[in-house]
């Protein structure tokens, strides 16, 4: 971000550019590999069972992000390499884009991460190539999007930073929300809407509980959730009817 922060606009949003198109490059390929993998050791088979990992895995990094649950997840760093310093600092921004493009898939990134189950379950491997690559774009958006607004006076940093509890929360508790849906849709168990009920409600009450919320406020947001939540299954119940 400094780098492109400095000198003309024009170059600060090619560099951010590059940095996008190299990150987006390097997910596109991860996911032709898995789709690959998924093809070779017959995963399209189970599909529905890796979908139900997929929300299993959303949910449970939900919780985490929610910090109601711990857990290790892999970390890690990337430099540029010593063969690309003192060259054209575009190469630079597409070689680091190239990197950091893996860090998806071991920093604490669980969009991908319950990506993974659908890419190895596609019926085609293009179909996992345009997943990753609309992920990859998606991921580099905000990053230009910075750029354009550091180079027209705005520090979006700083209001990204101060806001940072707030974007978690609606991080953790969107992949709460997705969780349990994918968890109902393709779970098929007895009694579907209690326990989604229950997946819902369940990380409301300990939050607010952690939180050392009122009762009153609490409980409003409980009646939100529970709410909410039935009506999101009425429409993953219509969209499953719906499939072709």
């Amino acid at each position: 971000m400094p780098l492109c922060k400095q000198g003309q606009t024009g170059r600060g949003v090619a560099l951010a550019l590059l940095f996008g198109a190299g990150l987006t490059v390097t997910l596109t390929v991860w996911g032709v590999a898995i789709g690959s993998l998924g093809g070779f050791f017959g995963l399209r088979e189970i599909a529905r069972y890796l979908s139900l990992l997929g929300g299993a895995a959303a949910y449970l990094l939900g919780l985490r992000t929610l910090a109601l649950l711990r857990f290790p997840l892999f970390s890690g760093s990337a430099q540029l390499p010593r063969a690309l310093h003192g060259r054209s600092e575009y190469l630079g921004a597409f070689a680091l884009g190239l990197l950091l493009g893996n860090m998806g898939l071991c920093c604490p990134d669980p969009v991908f991460l319950s990506m993974i189950p659908f890419l190895a379950a596609r019926d085609r491997i293009m179909d996992s190539a345009v997943l990753a690559a609309a992920y990859g774009l998606g991921r580099a958006t905000p990053l230009v999007a910075v750029v354009m607004l550091a180079s027209a006076g705005v520090d979006s940093l700083q209001l990204v930073t101060r806001h940072k509890q707030a974007f978690d929360r609606a991080l953790g508790w969107g992949l709460v929300a997705i969780g349990t849906l994918m968890v109902y849709g393709f779970s098929s168990l007895p009694q579907g809407d209690l326990i989604a009920v229950l997946l819902m409600g369940a990380p409301v009450v300990a939050y607010h509980v952690k939180a050392g919320s009122p009762r009153l406020r609490a409980s409003a947001w409980l009646v939100a959730a529970i709410t909410g939540t039935l009506a999101g299954l009425r429409v993953v119940r219509l969209v499953l009817l719906n499939l072709p």
